[in-house]
């Protein structure tokens, strides 16, 4: 009995040994500081962007591509209503402009602003509570299609009218009524 114990914690010391590495990787990474902080002053302020988006002489690189410069001097304005395409090869910046715009990033030099305020100026989540983003590959749960559409905002419960409204500017409420169950439709 004492010899099958002693074999079987043996067998499992390997494995072990990869747990408490993981665990020490976990740990380091929950232990990180983020390099993207809000502003040591700040009101909380009722804000509502009207959409305009500059960017203003913007340099970047990635942190873990330092000599590979990905926007050298952008300038770049977006109005209110307009319509813009970002288009060109895989890596020459596309997707940085609307980190950066996110404040995934900030920029190495140059600024971008909204309405006219530098982005780096207001608070994480005042910025990021007026944007919205569709990726090019969408992330969709297990749960039904008014699920998906009211989790963009988790933040409070969503009305059906809501997400109705929302499905209505997306363009698909009229594909999201031809299903027998139109929004509960399960994914």
């Amino acid at each position: 009995m004492g010899t099958t114990s002693i074999a079987n914690a043996i067998a499992f010391a390997p494995n072990f040994e990869k747990g408490l590495a993981a665990a020490g990787r976990i740990f380091k990474l929950l232990g990180r500081k983020p390099k993207i902080m809000d502003p040591n002053s700040y009101t909380m302020e009722k804000w509502v962007t009207s959409g305009n988006v500059d960017y203003s002489r913007v340099e970047f690189s990635y942190p873990t591509r330092e000599n590979t410069r990905v926007l050298r001097g952008l300038n770049l304005e977006v109005r209110q209503g307009q319509t813009v395409a970002l288009v060109g090869p895989s890596g020459c910046g596309k997707s940085t402009c609307i980190q950066l715009l996110e404040r995934f990033y900030d920029p190495m030099s140059g600024s971008v602003s909204l309405d006219e305020r530098d982005i780096s100026s207001l608070t994480m989540s005042s910025l990021r509570s007026q944007l919205s983003i569709v990726s090019q590959e969408p992330v969709l749960f297990d749960r039904t299609i008014a699920d998906n559409i009211a989790y963009g905002d988790n933040n409070r419960e969503v009305s059906m009218d809501e997400i109705i409204q929302a499905a209505k500017e997306a363009n698909i409420h009229t594909f999201l009524s031809s299903l027998p169950l139109v929004s509960n439709t399960s994914l």
